[in-house]
């Protein structure tokens, strides 16, 4: 028993002070964008689970980005909203949940949330227009895979250009790890700002045949993930009418550049520092 604890200790104490290393390495301002990240996601349950981002949110409404393939009804079944005080836990308000902007060919869908209740104070904000992410750097990915809490998970950029996936999408956006089922509709976040850069919408990858032409025994590899890029958002939050919630002030017919509708214009987080999470709200 004696010899044996011989070798173990070293082993234990080997393993705890990588650990602690490991720890050590990441740079606090990837740690405050994961946190924002995981604050800023929702679940959302339609027939399947998938994930959304927070916009927007108000006493009285929000704002929610997701896959089109996610919200692929007019109204949704429930929207899980989680708070994070030492334990996870849900937000049980009575609300109603529809779609009010889709579309199929980008796969992007925006919900609006109605219930009373205090704004809900973690929102993710779009990376301006021109925002350029180079192969490699690293990005932070949130969402409920499996239909599970919001986990978070760092990753980084393998190209920002167009790539099919085996539907034949678009992807502007491509990186290293593999979305799991659930993560639909999470957000993709550059780890030293903190802004949004994309929506993850598919598994890329490549399809294998067997047989006869590869009509059996086919399947298809995934080898990356593919999210639709943060100018392709933009673009179509403008053209739905929602760029204010890209951060564009939009001027109305009474002159007011506050936002469309007289909703206000989202601040940007500063360049070098993402936002930080505002304390938990509680139960709602």
């Amino acid at each position: 028993m004696f010899s044996m604890m011989r070798w173990l200790l070293p082993i234990l104490a080997f393993l705890l002070c990588t650990a602690f290393v490991a720890a050590q390495d990441v740079p606090p301002v990837e740690v405050q964008v994961r946190d924002l990240a995981q604050h800023c996601t929702v679940r959302i349950h339609n027939g399947d689970t998938g994930s959304g981002i927070v916009l927007y949110s108000d006493d009285q409404k929000s704002y929610i980005l997701t896959n089109a393939h996610v919200a692929d009804s007019t109204t949704l079944e429930r929207i899980d909203w989680f708070y994070w005080d030492g334990q996870p836990g849900m937000t049980k308000t009575p609300a109603t949940k529809r779609t009010v902007a889709r579309s199929e060919n980008r796969d992007l869908a925006l919900v609006e949330w109605r219930g009373k209740r205090a704004a809900w104070p973690y929102r993710a904000t779009l990376a301006p227009a021109g925002w350029k992410s180079r192969q490699g750097d690293k990005i932070i990915g949130c969402g409920c895979a499996g239909g599970e809490l919001p986990t978070a998970f760092m990753t980084r950029v393998r190209t920002v250009d167009g790539a099919s996936d085996q539907r034949g999408g678009q992807y502007r956006l491509r990186y290293d790890a593999i979305p799991i089922g659930g993560r639909s509709g999470s957000g993709v976040y550059d780890a030293k700002t903190g802004w949004l850069i994309g929506i993850t919408s598919a598994q890329l990858g490549t399809r294998v045949g067997g047989g006869l032409f590869g009509r059996f025994g086919g399947g298809f590899v995934a080898e990356e993930g593919g999210a639709v890029w943060h100018e392709d958002i933009r673009t179509w939050l403008r053209q739905t009418g929602h760029g204010w919630l890209a951060g564009e002030a939009v001027v109305t017919a009474d002159g007011d550049d506050s936002g469309t509708a007289g909703q206000p214009t989202p601040k940007r987080p500063s360049r070098r520092q993402p936002a930080r999470p505002v304390p938990c709200p509680g139960r709602a």
